[in-house]
């Protein structure tokens, strides 16, 4: 790799005759482009620390910030006040934070440690316009206005969307028509919201949901931010919202993701406090705080659950929540709060709320509530993005892992330590991307061509899926691969080897002779590769075609445990019916109706069976070839539960070698 002017400037093999000032043997090392961190809160510490020295430190050049609803403009007169006092400046030193223009002109007279960019947050200007003592409520028409008018502002003055912090007043007193008319916003300026959803716990899909419905009223591009499900109760729910997030994204939306690689998440203490006794601003919150009466209120609130409201402390518990930040009692951070108590000798409760008081509101903690599971079936989702959810921290500060380690975790213990992702050439960081056409077994019926429908319902798989039992029309084909590369700049295809044109002609006749085996039948081969010379030829489209074959009868320790379960119980019900003198006679599988999934086992004569074929219902594939529907995924979906826990040897899955003994 060559780099001039500090730009890459060429990749590939050099030519023995060139010549450089400095050369670094990369042998053994990683060489990648600058990583982005695409959900930071740097622009609420970086007049403090423009350095930002922990980013820098682990290969980050560029910073997208103004995340969770909190911005560092514009600001209400009493939050900006308090940065200044935060920040030990004058009074009125820091007026331009109250313009987002004005800002982000401050921000480029500045020597910063890395490159910026920001989203305008929505809470910050809720701040500014909604008037009064009780911020919990609708907007006025005239304070919308307002609202609207501040985040066109913003929009024009370089921001790059607006940003949502649902769980965090005043922004989480917004219904879901506020959120779509900021989001409209937004859209006028082709920018994009990010959230921090409502509930990433007890109705974490529900809030996915609402957040997809405002991306289609406002028809704005979405971020959902740092996704995850928060305690124990709810782990695994992302196997319930990845599908959400990809069916919404086939629908024409473009709904995305980002994440940190840890199990814990971090954010003020404050969380713990119920969002009903903010709604009158911090100084009221801390006014309740010394009250005895109401204390007992807020811990009467806290200790009931709420599933329309989110809460940290019932997620993670005072054992669960450590203090990483409290800039009146340091000698308390890296405790948990049940520790703190011990420590102080009171309730937990009390001990929260005075800590909570001491620091005037200001107190940080960090929240162990996540399971690993659901952190890498995000990670290895294709629309995640990784982001350190933090700002700038100065050497030797306590502070979440994540902010000065996401991207060696991810390095690290996902892909050398764990394997679960790959270090790899992917095409969307190209400019020239892949079009990959997967050809999988399946003459006049495409059930194997249809499971890959699997992988999207998981969030992944093809883009256009081909199947034998609807003619396959190679210029409507040619048009949608097209489509989908030019949105994505990569389209994944999977198609049964036996795709017809509408006339009954093999695809994979079109490009070769196609010979026939001992039954008449013709033998199938070729059509992913025809497919791939149409696509490179007319669209000079990088392309590669892999054609499955055996492999797909080879891979016995992928199996489903329901799969080697009833392929047992299949075996054991036919020895015993040969052994009951039964013949002629084949063990079929018959579904039973109903929601959950059973099977009963009898014998069917053979002449039913060999030589015909059970074709995939029509009305279960999408006339536009984008998948199947939700009839197919409830159908196929029980056929892949399971996990088997195999014998490895030497990295390799362990085989016994049967030996063939003619039976008399």
């Amino acid at each position: 790799m060559a780099v001039k002017d500090g730009k890459i400037a060429f990749v590939g093999l050099l030519p023995p005759e060139a010549q450089a000032q400095e050369v670094l043997d990369a042998q053994g090392h990683y060489v990648t482009p600058g990583f982005i961190d695409a959900h930071s809160h740097a622009d609420v510490t970086v007049f403090g620390n423009p350095e930002s020295h922990n980013k820098a430190g682990q290969g980050i050049t560029t910073d997208i910030s103004g995340h969770c609803g909190t911005s560092n403009a514009p600001k209400d007169p009493a939050s900006l006040r308090h940065e200044e006092e935060k920040l030990g400046r004058l009074a009125g030193s820091m007026s331009y934070l109250s313009s987002y223009g004005k800002t982000i002109a401050q921000l480029e007279s500045m020597k910063l440690g890395v490159n910026m960019a920001q989203y305008v947050g929505h809470g910050s200007i809720r701040a500014i316009v909604c008037q009064g003592e009780n911020q919990n409520r609708p907007l006025t028409k005239k304070e919308l206005d307002h609202m609207e008018g501040l985040l066109k502002e913003a929009m024009e003055e370089g921001a790059m969307g607006v940003s949502f912090g649902l769980i965090y007043p005043p922004g989480s007193y917004a219904d879901l028509d506020e959120l779509v008319a900021a989001a409209k916003v937004a859209a006028r300026y082709d920018r994009s919201f990010s959230v921090h959803m409502r509930s990433e716990s007890l109705r974490l899909v529900e809030s996915v949901e609402d957040m997809i419905e405002v991306a289609r009223r406002a028809n704005c591009r979405a971020l959902l931010s740092h996704h995850k499900a928060k305690g124990r109760v709810n782990w695994d729910k992302t196997t319930l919202t990845l599908p959400l997030i990809e069916r919404a994204n086939r629908e024409g939306l473009e709904v995305e993701l980002d994440q940190y690689p840890y199990t814990a998440s971090a954010t003020y203490l404050g969380v713990y406090i119920p969002q009903k006794f903010q709604a009158q601003g911090r100084a009221h919150t801390l006014e309740l705080l010394r009250d005895k009466n109401a204390r007992q209120e807020i811990r009467k609130a806290m200790e009931q659950v709420n599933p329309l409201e989110e809460s940290n402390f019932q997620n993670a518990g005072f054992a669960g929540t450590l203090i990483s930040r409290s800039p009146n009692h340091p000698e308390v951070e890296g405790l948990t709060v049940a520790e703190l108590a011990e420590k102080w000798g009171k309730d937990p409760f009390d001990a929260a709320f005075d800590l909570l008081l001491e620091d005037n509101f200001d107190t940080d903690g960090i929240y162990f509530m996540m399971s690993e599971k659901d952190v890498i079936r995000v990670l290895q989702y294709r629309r995640t993005m990784v982001g350190t959810d933090g700002g700038g921290v100065l050497p030797g500060q306590i502070t979440h892992p994540r902010i000065v380690g996401s991207f060696p975790q991810i390095l690290g213990r996902y892909v050398r330590d764990l394997g679960v992702l790959e270090v790899e050439e992917d095409a969307n960081v190209y400019d020239t991307g892949t079009v990959v056409i997967v050809e999988i077994m399946g003459r006049n019926a495409g059930w194997l061509t249809a499971a890959s429908a699997l992988a999207s319902h998981m969030g992944g798989g093809p883009d256009l899926i081909y199947l034998p039992e609807q003619p396959f029309d190679l210029e409507a084909a040619m048009a949608q691969i097209k489509e989908v590369y030019d949105k994505r700049n990569n389209c994944l295809v999977a198609l049964s080897e036996g795709i017809m044109d509408k006339n009954g002609k093999f695809i994979a006749e079109y490009g070769q002779d196609v010979a026939t085996d001992a039954f008449g039948h013709k033998q199938m081969g070729g059509a992913g590769a025809f497919v791939a010379n149409e696509v490179k030829s007319r669209f000079g489209y990088k392309v590669r075609s892999i054609e499955l074959s055996l492999l797909q009868r080879c891979a016995a320790h992928s199996a489903s445990l329901t799969d080697i379960e009833e392929a047992y119980q299949a075996g054991k019900t036919a020895v015993e019916l040969a052994v009951s003198g039964v013949t002629d006679k084949m063990v079929a599988f018959e579904r039973k109706e109903g929601a959950e999934y059973q099977l009963e086992m009898k014998p069917v004569p053979l002449d039913i069976v060999a030589n015909t074929e059970k074709k995939m219902p029509t009305e279960w594939i999408k006339p536009d070839h984008t998948g199947l529907t939700d009839d197919f995924i409830a159908y196929a979906l029980p056929l892949i539960q399971g996990e088997t826990q195999l014998p490895y040897e030497n990295g390799l899955p362990r085989f016994a070698r049967l030996k063939k003994v003619l039976a008399k």
